[in-house]
């Protein structure tokens, strides 16, 4: 990655935390008087600049235009975020007429100044009373408050200058101004109710987020409501290689209540032009190696595929740019909400808004689940939250060459935020393969062929509770974690079904929930595995079995499990005679604990061998059942199973199918690596975790136990056969038998 890029990420990481107020979703931390915000570990500062004429301009003029606007953009700083924000607003009347309209005198010159001031709002405010406001808003890291005065003291007369020589007026933004643009958003139709006094406010303790909030937010996957309004945020999935200017006027043309932002990061021509050669440098070689292999095959006259002729020419195009005709790589955001009074119309707007976009040959798309993001990075606050931002559904991803993901956005064949939003819709391992072409499974000797596993895919609705079918049991495989290792700081946890198979003598195991946790501490982990234990607990069914590591940290948990937490749930004690946990066990307790030392050498051996081979072996067989990783599909056969028709619950439904993702790239990322006593299983990739695979064996151990007992019973049944000859035996009375007398007829004869 590119380092400004990747020193922007690094500061734009928060941590989240859960809102419990409307105040809290607004992302600003502190405020000054001056228009300064603090938006997390960020300095933003806005700008108002006024419109120039460039429509009406003629050819000449609009060249010079772009070319000042081009400079404009090529002065900003690369270690700054500058954000574009136009908002379409319904115009306040009372505040129009106060600061823009002639006053009365009571002389025989008013009919005249009435007549004056109806021709300046008829012009201003158009048929629907819309006016257009502009912004420009920059956001850069600085270690306090005096560095970021300094710093937005040079870039505010820098962009003054500039947008003078754009023939337009550049004025800062206060801190009341400032918050007057967010209050008219966040509370439209009241616009007048708008008065922040700083004084009024530090004497009566209030939080300056009060004056600006809504009433209430309610959110859903695809919309916010605001109050009583609607709002839904969009941004710029997909634009075609050559964009016309007109494209952003038709988009704010638009006779609603909205705002689009554009966000810009410039990155340094060193670091651009390095970051080309190197891709340049790349894709020489695969052209190299593809002519090697033509000469191979005895065809010299092979001609260079299209696709990478294309790729090459592109990047020594964009390098020119870079080195001879000073341009400079920026990477863009573009992001717009729209507002209507009621979903039905937002619904409506959002498909015209959907049009215009086409028209100009541009995918404009709807954030799922990332409204709130969305809506902080459209606001003129200085902050970029989107992540999230295309879904690998259509193998669009898919390029020539196995070249990285960087070759594309440099060479303009896909955008940056194309590939930053696969980040988080795919996991890291399918990020890795698909877009940097590292390797993250082997070949030679994996763990499991994938073809089981793509055959174990089978459950399409997940269990995150009992399924109210009294002769199964679910075991409950719970890896713990305590601490930052390897970049990894999750516990997993993995629940199997298990019941009979009719004509076959191994249980069917079924995968029906997965996760992983944050660690905590032994109290609170004791608690959750004690909630996830109720839940798959039933009334006249076997009780669910928790299967755990007890070696260091574990037994802590261990302990905590066999006590009385308080939570209206008995304690818990273990199944295999532990005897460290002798004392401990309660009058109450219910056992129902399987501890384990999944250490090597800890009891001497490798316990890890023997549930690898049964775990991998029951993959082959067919005998364990993997839910689908078609995230959607699984969602809506669990809604439809259980009769859910809201949306909010998305989330927590598709976390199980995510999360079997990641599982089976777990299991691509293991090998089978020879021991002196067997074989065991090796990570290919260091930098991928295996704790999910982990929780999996876990629990996998005492069903094996349990597989086993019930072939001995089962061997000491009498069979079906030997049951009904005994029968039968029973049944049936015998005659006597006659005895034949014997005649010598000669010698040797017997009759």
């Amino acid at each position: 990655m590119i380092k400004t890029l990747k020193n922007l990420l690094k500061q734009d990481k928060e941590r989240y935390t859960v809102p419990r107020k409307v105040q809290d979703v607004i992302p600003v931390r502190r405020i000054w008087k001056d228009g300064i915000f603090q938006v997390g570990s960020r300095f933003s500062k806005t700008y108002k600049f006024t419109d120039i004429n460039y429509l009406v301009a003629s050819r000449e003029d609009k060249e010079s235009m772009f070319l000042a606007y081009s400079e404009l953009l090529n002065s900003l700083d690369s270690g700054a975020t500058t954000k574009i924000t136009i908002n379409n607003r319904r115009l306040n009347r009372a505040n129009f007429e106060q600061s823009i309209l002639m006053p009365m005198r009571g002389d025989a010159c008013d009919v005249y100044r009435r007549e004056y001031n109806q021709m300046l709002l008829d012009k201003a405010t158009g048929v629907n009373g819309i006016i257009q406001e502009k912004y420009i808003t920059v956001s850069v890291c600085k270690k306090d408050i005096e560095e970021a005065r300094t710093y937005f003291a040079r870039i505010g007369a820098d962009l003054i200058a500039h947008f003078a020589t754009l023939g337009s007026k550049c004025t800062e933004l206060d801190a009341a101004e400032k918050l007057r643009v967010l209050h008219d958003f966040y509370r439209q139709g009241e616009e007048a109710a708008f008065h922040f006094d700083p004084q009024d406010m530090m004497r009566k303790g209030h939080d300056f987020k009060d004056y600006i909030c809504p009433n209430s937010m309610e959110k859903s996957s695809d919309c916010l409501k605001l109050g009583e309004k609607y709002c839904r945020v969009l941004f710029l999935k997909d634009y075609a290689s050559y964009i016309k200017d007109s494209m952003v006027t038709e988009l704010t043309d638009f006779n609603r209540n909205m705002m689009l932002s554009i966000d810009v990061v410039p990155i340094p021509t060193d670091e651009a032009v390095r970051e080309v050669e190197n891709r340049l440098l790349g894709i020489e070689t695969n052209i190299t190696n593809w002519q090697r292999r033509q000469n191979a095959n005895n065809n010299f006259s092979a001609v260079v595929p299209y696709d990478m002729e294309l790729q090459r020419k592109e990047s020594k195009e964009f390098l020119d740019d870079l080195t001879t005709r000073d341009q400079r790589m920026m990477l863009a955001v573009i992001t717009m909400v729209i507002t209507a009074d009621d979903k039905k119309q937002l619904d409506s707007d959002t498909e015209t808004v959907l049009a215009v976009a086409r028209k100009h040959m541009c995918q404009l798309a709807v954030l799922k689940f990332q409204q709130f993001d969305g809506l902080n990075t459209v606001l003129p606050i200085g902050g970029v939250y989107i992540k999230a931002r295309k879904k690998m559904a259509d193998g669009e991803s898919a390029f020539a060459c196995a070249i990285p993901w960087q070759v594309p956005v440099l060479c303009h064949v896909r955008p940056f935020e194309y590939y930053d939003g696969l980040r988080d819709t795919l996991t890291k391992e399918e990020f890795m393969r698909e877009c940097e072409s590292k390797c993250t499974g082997s070949v030679d000797n994996p763990l499991l062929r994938d073809q089981y596993v793509q055959d174990a895919k089978t459950l399409t609705i997940m269990e995150d509770r009992h399924c109210g079918d009294p002769n199964v049991r679910y075991y409950i495989g719970y890896d713990v974690s305590y601490r930052q290792r390897n970049g990894n700081a999750m516990c997993a946890e993995v629940v199997l079904k298990t019941y009979e198979q009719r004509r076959s003598t191994s249980f069917k195991k079924d995968c029906v929930y997965l996760t992983d946790l944050p660690p905590l501490d032994a109290e609170r982990q004791a608690r959750r595995i004690k909630n996830r234990w109720a839940q798959y607990r039933l009334e006249g069914a076997p009780e669910p079995i928790i299967v755990i590591d007890s070696w260091q940290f574990g037994e802590a948990v261990v302990q905590q499990l066999h006590r009385d937490l308080g939570d209206g749930l008995p304690p818990l004690c273990t199944v295999n005679n532990d005897d460290r946990y002798l004392d401990l066990v309660q009058k109450n307790a219910k056992p129902c604990i399987y501890s384990l030392y999944a250490t090597p050498g800890r009891s001497g051996a490798d316990p890890n061998i023997d549930m690898l081979d049964y775990l991998t072996r029951e993959f082959e067989h067919g005998n364990v059942g993997l839910l689908i990783t078609n995230v959607h599909e699984g969602t809506r056969a669990y809604k439809m199973a259980h009769n859910i028709k809201d949306d909010t619950q998305d989330v927590k439904i598709q976390h199980p199918y995510i999360k079997t993702k990641e599982l089976c790239d777990q299991i691509a990322n293991l090998r089978r690596k020879k021991t002196g006593s067997g074989w065991t299983q090796e990570e290919i990739n260091k930098h991928i975790n295996k704790d999910l695979w982990s929780a999996m064996m876990y629990a996998a151990r005492p069903i094996k136990l349990d597989e086993d007992a019930f072939v001995a019973s089962q061997n000491r049944r009498k069979s079906s056969y030997q049951e009904a000859a005994e029968h039968l035996d029973s049944e049936i009375t015998y005659a006597p038998v006659r005895t034949r007398s014997v005649r010598r007829l000669g010698r040797g004869a017997i009759v």
